[in-house]
Protein backbone atom coordinates (compact mmCIF):
# COMPACT_ATOMS: atom_id res chain seq x y z
CA UNK A 1 0.00 0.00 0.00
CA UNK A 2 0.93 3.64 -0.27
CA UNK A 3 3.41 3.86 2.54
CA UNK A 4 2.24 7.26 3.78
CA UNK A 5 -1.35 6.11 4.27
CA UNK A 6 -1.49 2.56 5.50
CA UNK A 7 -0.94 1.84 9.17
CA UNK A 8 0.44 -1.27 10.81
CA UNK A 9 0.43 -1.79 14.57
CA UNK A 10 4.04 -0.66 14.71
CA UNK A 11 3.34 2.53 12.77
CA UNK A 12 0.30 3.42 14.85
CA UNK A 13 2.29 3.01 18.04
CA UNK A 14 5.39 4.93 16.99
CA UNK A 15 7.10 6.15 20.14
CA UNK A 16 6.07 9.71 20.88
CA UNK A 17 5.00 11.71 23.94
CA UNK A 18 1.77 10.78 25.74
CA UNK A 19 -1.15 13.09 26.60
CA UNK A 20 -4.61 11.95 27.79
CA UNK A 21 -7.79 13.86 26.95
CA UNK A 22 -10.40 11.54 28.50
CA UNK A 23 -8.97 9.34 31.28
CA UNK A 24 -10.85 6.02 31.33
CA UNK A 25 -11.31 3.90 34.42
CA UNK A 26 -9.04 0.92 35.05
CA UNK A 27 -9.15 -1.79 32.43
CA UNK A 28 -10.83 -5.06 33.25
CA UNK A 29 -8.50 -8.01 33.71
CA UNK A 30 -8.30 -10.09 30.52
CA UNK A 31 -10.02 -13.48 30.62
CA UNK A 32 -7.80 -16.52 29.99
CA UNK A 33 -7.71 -17.84 26.45
CA UNK A 34 -9.46 -21.14 25.75
CA UNK A 35 -6.95 -23.41 24.02
CA UNK A 36 -8.72 -26.76 24.26
CA UNK A 37 -10.02 -28.42 21.08
CA UNK A 38 -13.69 -29.46 21.35
CA UNK A 39 -14.74 -32.99 20.41
CA UNK A 40 -16.36 -31.79 17.19
CA UNK A 41 -15.30 -28.93 14.88
CA UNK A 42 -17.47 -25.84 14.92
CA UNK A 43 -16.65 -24.54 11.43
CA UNK A 44 -16.11 -25.80 7.91
CA UNK A 45 -13.57 -24.08 5.63
CA UNK A 46 -14.08 -22.83 2.08
CA UNK A 47 -11.00 -21.73 0.15
CA UNK A 48 -11.83 -18.58 -1.84
CA UNK A 49 -8.41 -18.36 -3.47
CA UNK A 50 -4.98 -16.83 -3.03
CA UNK A 51 -4.80 -13.36 -1.45
CA UNK A 52 -1.52 -11.50 -2.01
CA UNK A 53 0.13 -9.91 1.01
CA UNK A 54 0.02 -6.12 0.75
CA UNK A 55 -0.20 -4.29 4.10
CA UNK A 56 -0.87 -5.21 7.71
CA UNK A 57 -4.13 -3.26 8.07
CA UNK A 58 -5.66 -4.29 4.74
CA UNK A 59 -8.23 -7.03 5.22
CA UNK A 60 -11.03 -8.89 3.40
CA UNK A 61 -14.66 -8.37 4.43
CA UNK A 62 -17.93 -10.35 4.52
CA UNK A 63 -21.55 -9.14 4.46
CA UNK A 64 -24.67 -10.67 6.01
CA UNK A 65 -25.42 -12.64 2.82
CA UNK A 66 -22.05 -14.35 3.05
CA UNK A 67 -20.58 -12.45 0.09
CA UNK A 68 -16.90 -11.60 0.41
CA UNK A 69 -14.69 -8.82 -0.93
CA UNK A 70 -10.94 -9.31 -1.18
CA UNK A 71 -8.19 -8.86 -3.79
CA UNK A 72 -6.08 -11.03 -6.05
CA UNK A 73 -3.62 -10.80 -8.95
CA UNK A 74 -4.38 -11.29 -12.63
CA UNK A 75 -2.16 -13.18 -15.08
CA UNK A 76 -0.03 -10.04 -15.56
CA UNK A 77 0.60 -9.70 -11.83
CA UNK A 78 -1.69 -6.67 -11.41
CA UNK A 79 -3.70 -6.42 -8.18
CA UNK A 80 -7.51 -6.22 -8.48
CA UNK A 81 -10.42 -6.03 -6.06
CA UNK A 82 -12.82 -8.97 -6.39
CA UNK A 83 -16.24 -10.03 -5.13
CA UNK A 84 -16.94 -13.67 -4.18
CA UNK A 85 -20.57 -14.76 -4.18
CA UNK A 86 -22.17 -18.20 -4.47
CA UNK A 87 -18.91 -19.88 -5.40
CA UNK A 88 -18.10 -17.37 -8.16
CA UNK A 89 -15.35 -14.74 -8.04
CA UNK A 90 -15.91 -11.56 -10.06
CA UNK A 91 -13.22 -8.97 -10.75
CA UNK A 92 -14.53 -5.51 -9.90
CA UNK A 93 -14.37 -2.81 -12.61
CA UNK A 94 -11.42 -0.51 -13.17
CA UNK A 95 -11.57 3.21 -12.56
CA UNK A 96 -10.53 5.07 -15.72
CA UNK A 97 -6.87 6.03 -15.60
CA UNK A 98 -6.03 3.69 -12.71
CA UNK A 99 -4.37 0.28 -12.72
CA UNK A 100 -4.42 -1.70 -9.48
CA UNK A 101 -7.17 -1.84 -6.85
CA UNK A 102 -7.84 -3.39 -3.45
CA UNK A 103 -10.90 -3.41 -1.19
CA UNK A 104 -11.56 -3.31 2.53
CA UNK A 105 -15.33 -3.42 3.10
CA UNK A 106 -18.55 -4.82 1.64
CA UNK A 107 -22.10 -3.93 2.69
CA UNK A 108 -25.32 -5.92 2.41
CA UNK A 109 -26.06 -4.39 -1.02
CA UNK A 110 -22.73 -5.69 -2.37
CA UNK A 111 -21.28 -2.18 -2.47
CA UNK A 112 -17.52 -2.55 -2.01
CA UNK A 113 -15.20 0.18 -0.71
CA UNK A 114 -11.47 0.31 -1.27
CA UNK A 115 -8.89 2.24 -3.23
CA UNK A 116 -7.11 2.27 -6.56
CA UNK A 117 -3.73 3.47 -7.78
CA UNK A 118 -2.18 4.81 -10.98
CA UNK A 119 0.86 2.56 -10.50
CA UNK A 120 1.36 -1.14 -11.13
CA UNK A 121 3.14 -1.17 -7.78
CA UNK A 122 0.61 -0.96 -4.93
CA UNK A 123 3.25 0.56 -2.61
CA UNK A 124 4.47 3.24 -5.02
CA UNK A 125 4.59 6.39 -2.88
CA UNK A 126 4.67 8.64 -5.96
CA UNK A 127 1.41 7.26 -7.39
CA UNK A 128 -2.02 8.85 -7.16
CA UNK A 129 -4.26 6.78 -4.87
CA UNK A 130 -8.02 7.46 -4.76
CA UNK A 131 -10.82 5.93 -2.72
CA UNK A 132 -13.30 4.00 -4.82
CA UNK A 133 -16.79 2.61 -4.31
CA UNK A 134 -17.71 -0.35 -6.53
CA UNK A 135 -21.49 -0.27 -7.00
CA UNK A 136 -23.60 -2.25 -9.46
CA UNK A 137 -20.80 -2.77 -11.95
CA UNK A 138 -19.48 0.79 -11.77
CA UNK A 139 -16.36 2.12 -10.06
CA UNK A 140 -17.07 5.52 -8.44
CA UNK A 141 -14.13 7.84 -7.68
CA UNK A 142 -14.85 9.38 -4.25
CA UNK A 143 -12.18 12.05 -4.63
CA UNK A 144 -10.01 13.43 -1.83
CA UNK A 145 -9.93 16.27 0.68
CA UNK A 146 -7.56 18.15 -1.61
CA UNK A 147 -4.48 15.94 -1.54
CA UNK A 148 -3.05 13.41 -3.96
CA UNK A 149 -4.26 10.30 -2.19
CA UNK A 150 -6.93 8.82 0.04
CA UNK A 151 -8.35 5.41 0.95
CA UNK A 152 -11.87 4.18 1.70
CA UNK A 153 -11.99 1.83 4.68
CA UNK A 154 -15.67 1.03 5.26
CA UNK A 155 -19.08 1.30 3.59
CA UNK A 156 -22.32 1.11 5.59
CA UNK A 157 -25.59 -0.39 4.38
CA UNK A 158 -26.79 3.17 3.78
CA UNK A 159 -23.91 3.63 1.34
CA UNK A 160 -21.93 6.02 3.55
CA UNK A 161 -18.17 5.60 3.23
CA UNK A 162 -15.43 6.49 5.72
CA UNK A 163 -11.67 6.58 5.32
CA UNK A 164 -8.65 8.86 5.38
CA UNK A 165 -7.39 11.49 2.95
CA UNK A 166 -4.40 13.73 2.44
CA UNK A 167 -5.31 17.40 2.68
CA UNK A 168 -4.33 20.13 0.25
CA UNK A 169 -1.25 21.01 2.29
CA UNK A 170 0.23 17.66 1.15
CA UNK A 171 1.29 16.68 4.67
CA UNK A 172 -1.83 16.41 6.88
CA UNK A 173 -4.26 13.48 6.83
CA UNK A 174 -7.83 13.60 8.12
CA UNK A 175 -10.69 11.15 8.44
CA UNK A 176 -13.52 11.65 5.96
CA UNK A 177 -17.19 10.76 5.60
CA UNK A 178 -18.47 10.40 2.03
CA UNK A 179 -22.24 10.80 2.01
CA UNK A 180 -24.73 11.67 -0.75
CA UNK A 181 -21.91 12.13 -3.22
CA UNK A 182 -19.91 14.58 -1.09
CA UNK A 183 -16.80 14.11 1.03
CA UNK A 184 -16.73 15.76 4.46
CA UNK A 185 -13.61 16.37 6.54
CA UNK A 186 -14.24 14.89 10.02
CA UNK A 187 -11.37 16.85 11.51
CA UNK A 188 -9.03 15.90 14.35
CA UNK A 189 -8.76 16.29 18.13
CA UNK A 190 -8.37 19.89 19.39
CA UNK A 191 -4.58 19.95 19.61
CA UNK A 192 -3.91 17.14 17.12
CA UNK A 193 -3.48 17.11 13.36
CA UNK A 194 -3.98 13.51 12.18
CA UNK A 195 -7.10 11.32 12.06
CA UNK A 196 -8.38 8.26 10.17
CA UNK A 197 -11.81 6.57 10.13
CA UNK A 198 -12.15 2.78 9.98
CA UNK A 199 -15.79 1.89 10.58
CA UNK A 200 -19.31 3.35 10.70
CA UNK A 201 -22.50 1.78 12.06
CA UNK A 202 -26.09 2.21 10.92
CA UNK A 203 -26.63 5.04 13.42
CA UNK A 204 -23.89 7.00 11.69
CA UNK A 205 -21.32 6.75 14.50
CA UNK A 206 -17.79 6.62 13.09
CA UNK A 207 -14.70 5.18 14.81
CA UNK A 208 -11.01 5.33 14.12
CA UNK A 209 -7.88 7.00 15.43
CA UNK A 210 -6.60 10.54 15.96
CA UNK A 211 -3.49 11.99 17.51
CA UNK A 212 -3.43 13.90 20.78
CA UNK A 213 -0.14 15.59 21.56
CA UNK A 214 1.68 13.21 19.24
CA UNK A 215 0.04 10.01 20.54
CA UNK A 216 -2.64 8.03 18.69
CA UNK A 217 -5.93 7.53 20.53
CA UNK A 218 -9.06 5.59 19.61
CA UNK A 219 -11.83 8.07 18.75
CA UNK A 220 -15.52 8.19 17.87
CA UNK A 221 -17.41 10.79 15.86
CA UNK A 222 -21.06 11.23 16.92
CA UNK A 223 -23.10 13.70 14.85
CA UNK A 224 -19.81 14.96 13.49
CA UNK A 225 -18.31 15.70 16.92
CA UNK A 226 -15.08 13.87 17.78
CA UNK A 227 -14.67 12.13 21.15
CA UNK A 228 -11.42 10.73 22.54
CA UNK A 229 -12.07 7.19 23.79
CA UNK A 230 -8.89 7.31 25.80
CA UNK A 231 -6.41 4.55 26.54
CA UNK A 232 -5.87 1.98 29.24
CA UNK A 233 -4.78 3.88 32.34
CA UNK A 234 -1.19 5.16 32.20
CA UNK A 235 -0.73 3.83 28.65
CA UNK A 236 -0.16 6.19 25.73
CA UNK A 237 -1.90 4.73 22.69
CA UNK A 238 -5.06 3.02 21.44
CA UNK A 239 -6.84 2.36 18.14
CA UNK A 240 -10.51 1.67 17.20
CA UNK A 241 -11.21 -0.68 14.29
CA UNK A 242 -14.91 -1.61 14.37
CA UNK A 243 -18.29 -0.60 15.81
CA UNK A 244 -21.49 -2.64 15.81
CA UNK A 245 -25.18 -1.70 15.69
CA UNK A 246 -25.34 -1.27 19.48
CA UNK A 247 -22.35 1.05 19.49
CA UNK A 248 -19.85 -1.43 20.99
CA UNK A 249 -16.34 -0.55 19.79
CA UNK A 250 -13.28 -2.79 19.50
CA UNK A 251 -9.68 -2.28 18.52
CA UNK A 252 -6.31 -2.57 20.18
CA UNK A 253 -3.95 -0.60 22.38
CA UNK A 254 -1.03 -0.65 24.73
CA UNK A 255 -1.37 -2.39 28.09
CA UNK A 256 1.04 -3.26 30.90
CA UNK A 257 1.83 -6.47 28.99
CA UNK A 258 2.14 -5.09 25.46
CA UNK A 259 -0.32 -4.43 22.62
CA UNK A 260 -3.66 -6.19 23.27
CA UNK A 261 -7.10 -6.39 21.69
CA UNK A 262 -9.50 -4.01 23.45
CA UNK A 263 -13.23 -3.41 23.84
CA UNK A 264 -14.26 0.17 24.62
CA UNK A 265 -17.16 0.72 27.01
CA UNK A 266 -18.85 3.95 28.03
CA UNK A 267 -16.60 4.41 31.05
CA UNK A 268 -13.95 1.71 30.84
CA UNK A 269 -11.80 -0.32 28.47
CA UNK A 270 -11.67 -4.13 28.57
CA UNK A 271 -8.37 -5.87 27.85
CA UNK A 272 -9.31 -8.97 25.83
CA UNK A 273 -5.92 -10.57 26.38
CA UNK A 274 -3.88 -12.75 24.01
CA UNK A 275 -3.75 -16.38 22.89
CA UNK A 276 -0.13 -16.97 23.74
CA UNK A 277 1.73 -13.72 23.46
CA UNK A 278 1.78 -10.11 22.39
CA UNK A 279 0.36 -8.55 20.21
CA UNK A 280 -3.36 -9.07 19.70
CA UNK A 281 -5.79 -7.01 17.64
CA UNK A 282 -9.61 -7.07 17.51
CA UNK A 283 -10.52 -6.64 13.84
CA UNK A 284 -14.33 -6.78 13.88
CA UNK A 285 -17.45 -7.20 16.00
CA UNK A 286 -20.90 -8.32 14.83
CA UNK A 287 -24.26 -7.19 16.20
CA UNK A 288 -24.36 -10.13 18.66
CA UNK A 289 -21.12 -8.88 20.20
CA UNK A 290 -18.86 -11.67 18.91
CA UNK A 291 -15.35 -10.39 18.22
CA UNK A 292 -12.70 -11.74 15.86
CA UNK A 293 -9.09 -10.81 15.29
CA UNK A 294 -5.55 -12.09 15.56
CA UNK A 295 -3.06 -12.71 18.35
CA UNK A 296 0.50 -13.75 18.93
CA UNK A 297 0.62 -17.49 19.58
CA UNK A 298 4.09 -18.87 20.23
CA UNK A 299 6.45 -15.93 20.04
CA UNK A 300 6.58 -15.56 16.25
CA UNK A 301 3.29 -16.81 14.72
CA UNK A 302 -0.07 -15.03 14.61
CA UNK A 303 -3.29 -17.05 15.01
CA UNK A 304 -6.88 -16.05 14.31
CA UNK A 305 -9.13 -15.79 17.36
CA UNK A 306 -12.80 -15.54 18.26
CA UNK A 307 -13.83 -13.79 21.50
CA UNK A 308 -17.19 -14.77 23.00
CA UNK A 309 -18.63 -15.49 26.44
CA UNK A 310 -15.76 -13.57 27.99
CA UNK A 311 -12.94 -15.70 26.59
CA UNK A 312 -10.58 -15.68 23.60
CA UNK A 313 -10.35 -18.95 21.64
CA UNK A 314 -7.89 -19.93 18.91
CA UNK A 315 -9.97 -20.50 15.76
CA UNK A 316 -7.49 -23.16 14.66
CA UNK A 317 -8.97 -25.36 17.40
CA UNK A 318 -12.50 -24.99 16.03
CA UNK A 319 -11.86 -26.26 12.49
CA UNK A 320 -11.46 -29.96 11.53
CA UNK A 321 -8.46 -31.43 13.34
CA UNK A 322 -7.13 -33.11 10.19
CA UNK A 323 -6.92 -29.90 8.15
CA UNK A 324 -3.53 -28.50 7.22
CA UNK A 325 -4.83 -24.94 7.05
CA UNK A 326 -3.40 -22.53 9.62
CA UNK A 327 -5.59 -19.51 10.28
CA UNK A 328 -3.32 -16.47 10.69
CA UNK A 329 -5.95 -13.77 11.20
CA UNK A 330 -9.73 -13.40 11.41
CA UNK A 331 -10.74 -10.16 9.71
CA UNK A 332 -14.52 -9.98 9.73
CA UNK A 333 -17.64 -11.72 11.06
CA UNK A 334 -21.23 -11.30 9.92
CA UNK A 335 -24.48 -11.66 11.85
CA UNK A 336 -24.83 -15.30 10.74
CA UNK A 337 -21.53 -16.06 12.48
CA UNK A 338 -19.60 -16.64 9.25
CA UNK A 339 -15.98 -15.53 9.58
CA UNK A 340 -13.53 -14.45 6.91
CA UNK A 341 -9.90 -15.36 7.62
CA UNK A 342 -6.49 -15.28 6.03
CA UNK A 343 -4.46 -18.47 6.32
CA UNK A 344 -2.18 -20.85 4.51
CA UNK A 345 -0.67 -24.28 4.35
CA UNK A 346 2.87 -24.54 5.68
CA UNK A 347 5.37 -22.73 3.39
CA UNK A 348 2.61 -21.84 0.89
CA UNK A 349 0.96 -18.52 -0.12
CA UNK A 350 -1.82 -16.91 1.88
CA UNK A 351 -5.44 -17.65 0.96
CA UNK A 352 -8.77 -16.02 1.76
CA UNK A 353 -10.79 -18.54 3.79
CA UNK A 354 -14.48 -18.58 4.70
CA UNK A 355 -15.43 -20.26 7.99
CA UNK A 356 -19.05 -21.41 8.10
CA UNK A 357 -20.65 -22.55 11.40
CA UNK A 358 -21.56 -26.24 11.31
Amino acid sequence: MHKQIYFTIAAVFAAQSAVMLVPPSNAAEPAPAKNVRPQKPEYSITDLGEIPAVAGDLCPSINNQGHVSFWTKDDDGQMHAVLWSGGQTTTLPKLAGYLGSVCRSINDNDDVAGWTTTSRNMVDSSATVHPVLFRKGVAIDLGTLGGQDAQANFVSNAGDVVGVSLLGDRKTRHAFLWQNGKMKDLGALPDGSFSAAYSINEAGDVVGVADKGGQNHAVKWHNGVIQDLGTIEKQPRSFATSINKSGVIVGFGETDDGVHALKFGKTDIDDLGVLGGDPSNARAINDAGTIVGMSGFNGHDLHAFIYRSGAMTDLNLLIPADTTWRLREADDINNRGEIICIGNHRHEPLHCLLLTPL
